[in-house]
């Protein structure tokens, strides 16, 4: 009589195994990807620098700008600068993590091409577990606020224009001459 409420069973052993059949085939499948991963951590980190550039640029452009005179003066400038030069300062932060589990990542590949030991391709994988979850995280959050801030646009347009005082920059402008 066969048992429809006993689990299913499978035999299961620890060899790791792709294609071929045998831990070879996962060693060949992450070393073909070795490559793109270090182009990408390179890339990744060439945007750090960049972020990084950016955000000093706009504490530097922010403090210039609050100073001068202008029709913005009555605009909290300093502030909103400073706001986004610190958001591009915390995605460069964000993406140096992401570049250096990229790299540690292409370190464990290669450490496990040279070794094929098991430990290596679980450091590997681990690299990559936490390369993934930063990215996830960042996604999630992402998600998040650009779901919050398009609420915030569409619900409260007047609060965000008398919050910038739009109004009265607009009234400032001379209107144009009549022909």
């Amino acid at each position: 009589m066969q048992n429809y409420y006993k689990p299913p069973q499978s035999a299961v052993d620890n060899e790791v195994k792709v294609n071929d059949g045998s831990k070879t085939g996962v060693i060949d499948e992450l070393r073909g990807t070795g490559g793109w991963v270090l182009f990408i951590a390179i890339l990744t980190f060439i945007i750090v620098a960049l972020l990084f550039l950016s955000g000093i640029i706009m504490l530097i452009a922010g403090a210039g700008l609050s100073a001068m005179a202008g029709p913005w003066q009555d605009l909290p400038l300093g502030p909103i600068i400073a706001g986004g030069a610190m958001i591009f300062i915390a995605m460069g932060v964000i993406y140096l993590f992401a570049g250096i589990y990229l790299a540690k990542f292409k370190s464990a590949i290669d450490s496990l091409v040279r070794t094929s030991h098991d430990d290596d391709l679980a450091n590997a994988m681990e690299q990559q577990r936490k390369f993934w979850k930063l990215w996830s995280i960042v996604f999630i959050f992402s998600t998040l606020v650009s779901v919050v801030w398009t609420a915030v646009a569409i619900l409260m347009p007047d609060t965000i224009a008398s919050m910038l005082n739009i109004e009265g920059m607009l009234a400032d402008i001379p209107e144009a001459p009549a022909e």
